[in-house]
């Protein structure tokens, strides 16, 4: 008699370490897929655009985020998302905020109020 075992792994949600905070400076305008009651998750249409992108990501919360963006006159807005694979927080600024668009990544979109 052979026995045959087969096991099913079920995905498990990303959640973001921290729900949407606010930020002096920058209004909050999109949460994405962070594992929290979102019943609509968005991101910025450009996010992963390297034609919009300044600089290289780096890896900083939204804070630090927002902090990098002050400090850069082209910086629009910026996106800091979840790395797949090590679920750190990667911020990225943009010059470009484009439209909203649904997501499902682990996401904050943040508007710097000029």
């Amino acid at each position: 008699t052979t026995t045959t075992t087969t096991t099913t792994q079920t995905p498990t949600s990303t959640t973001f370490p921290v729900d949407a905070v606010a930020v002096i400076g920058y209004e909050a305008a999109f949460t994405g897929n962070t594992g929290s009651d979102v019943s609509n998750p968005m991101r910025f249409s450009t996010a992963f655009d390297a034609e919009f992108k300044i600089g290289k990501d780096i890896t900083v919360g939204v804070g630090g985020c927002a902090g990098r963006c002050n400090e850069t006159d082209s910086c629009v807005g910026f996106f800091v998302f979840l790395k797949r694979d090590t679920n750190t927080p990667i911020c990225r600024l943009l010059n470009n905020l484009g439209t909203p668009v649904r997501t499902s990544t682990a996401s904050f979109s943040y508007i710097k109020l000029l």
